[in-house]
């Protein structure tokens, strides 16, 4: 009696975790990074987040943008910061879905400024 009870027990907890499990949204495998690009490669760019640095794939799926433009990956240089969401893959890897460069405007070349403030009566 016992032995059956226990099985029932067991199927039971089987059949709730399955069940858990497959109503998991999509979304627990997006991930969030945010930081500046440290080398730009074929493919992939690597994203310093503080104390740890994330390599993220680009495919042809990733969407760049600057600002609200969508540009190529050919844009994105080292120091720009970004805010990108990605996808970690089984094997680990993260694929930028979306990337959004903060920089588009610094680096537009600016005319110093004159020492005397620029005001001139």
């Amino acid at each position: 009696m016992n032995f059956r009870l226990i099985l029932l027990l067991v199927a039971m907890l089987t059949s709730v975790l399955a069940s858990a499990e497959a109503c998991e949204p999509r979304s627990r495998k997006q991930v969030r990074v945010e930081g500046a690009i440290t080398a730009v490669q074929q493919g992939q760019i690597d994203v310093s987040m503080g104390r740890r640095t994330e390599t993220l794939l680009i495919t042809e799926n990733t969407r760049i943008f600057q600002g609200r433009v969508d540009v190529d990956a050919s844009t994105l240089r080292t120091g720009d910061r970004v805010v990108a969401q990605v996808v970690r893959l089984k094997s680990g890897e993260l694929e930028a879905r979306e990337i959004r460069s903060t920089d588009s405007v610094e680096r537009t070349p600016s005319s110093p400024s004159p020492a005397n403030g620029g005001h001139k009566h």
